[in-house]
């Protein structure tokens, strides 16, 4: 789960590394949270479905930040993205939470510390 925050946008993405020696298909979901913990659907994404990948064989494949990209506001704003990748037949999964970016107009702040 990353979060890149640059001077106009904050961008989510999910980073899903496949250690197997074949392709392997899953269902990910990506949300964001600004400001509450309330889970927040990407502009743009196609409702709240999860969505199908293909991994390739001992590889990681990332996510496009253009499918969960927000403006960055003038206030200041805690961000944060929120992934499930779940096997193509679950119905549901554990959620994994990125670190919270306390983005304010001169500086950012990552929780956990982020180096």
């Amino acid at each position: 789960m990353c979060t890149r925050v640059q001077a106009d946008r904050v961008s989510f993405a999910l980073e899903i590394t496949n250690r197997d020696t074949e392709p392997a298909a899953v269902k990910a979901r990506l949300k964001y949270t600004a400001k509450t913990s309330d889970f927040r659907t990407c502009p743009g994404a196609e409702a709240e479905d999860f969505q199908i990948l293909t991994v390739p064989a001992g590889q990681t494949l990332t996510t496009d930040t253009a499918r969960c990209s927000v403006a960055r506001t003038a206030t200041p704003t805690a961000y944060s993205g929120v992934g499930w990748v779940v096997a193509p037949d679950a119905d549901y999964g554990t959620r994994v939470l990125s670190p919270g970016a306390h983005v304010y107009p001169g500086e950012i702040h990552w929780t956990p510390d982020v180096l």
